[in-house]
């Protein structure tokens, strides 16, 4: 019985070892980025709450003092044991965003002076409430912060582009999230409609397993995608946070361009017309749809992103493997920007080879687009090594 158990095990091994060694190496280094920054952040999230926790457990405490530290903090209300306001910082604060919190009888019920803090969330998800009893003073300190800015201002401290970080409650409901429109939504309507069975499936995992990954393919706005999903829980009190980092893959199977034509291909689009004009002219859209249209005719490609004049990405398609905003002033990346800035002095197309962010080897092509002698803007597309 042994026997056919370690025999079973070593199966799984040898199954495991020959799916990952069909996984290209980008994606066998992407996963490894992604864990990492998954568990930097998740750890941060609750080392932040305790030492919010921590630093008002002294009543009184100095609300200025307490705002320089968190910069979402936006008011601290001191409750008697019943939740009836005592004080309130600012004084200008209106009282009802506490009061429509406590009229949710869940939540009040759970209230109790010798109970660990509490967090818990407004009805629209933009603020959060941290509730931290004072025993000794039989009061209840409420903290209320903007939710957004909460998070935001952590993930900025380990979080790189162009990966997505969402963050999720105890109730799967988002917390967090780039598309802020979709905070406060359910985590399984992320990517839409067409991908809420996929994305259904996906939470069932996340929520079964506190710290894992999984490749997902599914359908967004007509188009097949295919993503690798990071996460980890951490339990924050009575909340259970779950931190997770997703990145859309290249496309498994793409067309064989033979690379002169493709360059011949993007040289061609940068000196075409109706881009040139559409630029000229401030047509940002028109610019977008050209650069997409490339993107979709030539499947090879792992991202293609349009520079201004300035030298600033100011779109990429797609949107996950670009990095919109970067400028080559920002000096991130020496051989990237030294070729990034000499496009604009020697106003040619210009190719490099790089190390991608996740690991991976690619090849960089920077195409000039010139009107009247002068640079108006760059193609710059990132084309991934066999």
């Amino acid at each position: 019985m042994i026997k056919r158990n370690l025999i079973g095990v070593c199966l799984a091994i040898i199954a495991v070892a020959l799916i990952l060694s069909c996984d290209s190496k980008i994606n066998s280094n992407q996963l490894k980025v992604q864990q990492k920054n998954v568990h930097k952040i998740s750890l941060q999230i609750k080392s932040q709450i305790n030492n919010i926790i921590h630093n008002t457990e002294q009543f009184p405490v100095k609300y200025a003092d307490l705002q320089k530290q968190y910069n979402s903090l936006s008011a601290i209300f001191l409750l008697d044991e019943t939740t009836k306001i005592l004080k309130k910082f600012p004084q200008n604060h209106p009282n009802s965003t506490l009061e429509q919190l406590l009229q949710n009888s869940q939540i009040t019920s759970k209230l109790n002076i010798n109970n660990p803090a509490k967090i818990y969330f407004s009805s629209n998800y933009k603020h959060m409430w941290i509730f931290n009893p004072l025993q000794e003073q039989e009061k209840f300190l409420a903290l209320r912060f903007n939710s957004y800015q909460f998070f935001q201002d952590l993930s900025q401290i380990y979080f790189p582009r162009p990966y997505n970080l969402v963050i999720i409650d105890s109730d799967s409901k988002i917390v967090f999230s780039e598309k802020t429109n979709m905070i406060g939504e359910m985590f399984y309507e992320l990517e839409g409609k067409m991908a809420v069975h996929n994305f259904q499936h996906l939470l069932s995992k996340i929520s079964q397993n506190d710290v894992s990954y999984s490749v997902r393919d599914y359908q967004k706005n007509g188009e097949y995608i295919n993503s690798l999903f990071c996460w980890e829980a951490s339990k924050v009190y009575n909340q259970k946070f779950r931190t997770v980092i997703y990145r859309y893959l290249p496309p498994k199977k793409k067309q064989q361009n033979d690379r002169s034509f493709l360059l011949a291909s993007i040289r061609s689009y940068s000196v075409r017309d109706t881009l040139i004009k559409s630029i000229i002219n401030n047509q940002q859209e028109k610019v977008e749809a050209i650069v997409s249209q490339i993107y979709e005719k030539n499947p090879e490609i792992y991202s293609i992103q349009y520079a201004d004049s300035s030298g600033t990405i100011v779109y990429g398609k797609p949107r996950a493997n670009s990095i919109v905003g970067y400028n080559y002033r920002m000096k991130m990346n020496k051989n990237f920007d030294s070729a990034f800035r000499d496009i604009y002095e020697e106003q040619d197309l210009y190719t490099i080879p790089d190390t991608l962010l996740e690991g991976g080897k690619a090849e960089i092509i920077f195409s000039p687009i010139e009107f009247s002698h002068d640079i108006v803007g760059v193609l710059i597309i990132t084309k991934l090594n066999s």
